[in-house]
């Protein structure tokens, strides 16, 4: 991979840099403009949500920050580098080394144990001999509370551990950027805020780079910056 490294756009190291973004699906009559000319930043260490009802573009502008999705107009550079152009085999690289990934349905191989389903992420990208990647995954689940679940399968799991999980195996490559598609959405209120609690306490700690769409906006209390999307456009940053 030798994707173009460059500074942000007014010349800052920004984590996250969209510039005028924007997402079109289909064409014609038939088009359906589901990010319309949309910029922002986000600095490394933030905690930064993203809220706005069903269909504002929350989950659209969360695959565009992740390079699962390319846009049809604008720019959108991760921690210096401009994804914008980037083809599919360089945009999977940069994923891989600078992203982690928090879903609502925590995403886990059933028939893998905790601590091998936290090796997963190093493993794509041969981080080191296998001993070492099980010890940097079982220090991460220590930080997450898992440091004696690390064998069970991962079934065996109530949902809030899985979800602690999932966010041990977005942390073990030390990714510039966390990005949670609803994390707490499928799980029960005390669940919920306890990972809520988790993320907000890693933020702290280790300056891990956070951004979550999320229903919830009021679980989370305060964050650094909550992005608010309407029909596809910001409608503040507050």
């Amino acid at each position: 991979m030798n994707p173009r490294r460059r500074r942000g756009i007014r010349g800052n190291t920004s984590i996250v840099e969209s510039v005028r973004l924007t997402k079109i699906y289909g064409s014609g009559d038939i088009s359906t403009v589901a990010l319309n000319d949309v910029s922002f930043e986000i600095q490394r260490g933030e905690f930064v949500l993203i809220v706005g009802q069903s269909g504002s573009g929350k989950s659209t502008l969360l695959h565009m920050i992740g390079l699962l999705d390319k846009p049809t107009g604008g720019r959108i550079l991760i921690d210096g580098i401009d994804a914008t152009f980037l083809s599919d085999s360089d945009r999977s690289e940069v994923r891989r080394h600078k992203i982690g990934f928090i879903f609502q349905a925590f995403n886990l191989l059933a028939d893998l144990t905790v601590v091998e389903n936290v090796m997963l992420p190093m493993m794509m990208i041969g981080n080191g001999a296998s001993s070492a990647m099980r010890g940097e995954a079982e220090l991460v689940l220590g930080k997450v509370g898992l440091a004696k679940q690390v064998e069970k399968q991962a079934n065996q799991l109530s949902g809030g551990q899985m979800q602690r999980v999932a966010v041990a195996r977005a942390l073990v490559n030390r990714p510039a950027l966390v990005l949670g598609d609803e994390p707490t959405g499928n799980l029960d209120s005390k669940s919920s805020q306890d990972v809520i609690n988790l993320m907000k306490e890693l933020n702290r700690e280790l300056k891990q780079t956070f951004v979550i769409v999320t229903h919830a906006r009021e679980a989370f209390g305060n964050v650094d910056r909550t992005i608010v999307l309407k029909d596809g456009k910001i409608e503040s940053i507050e």
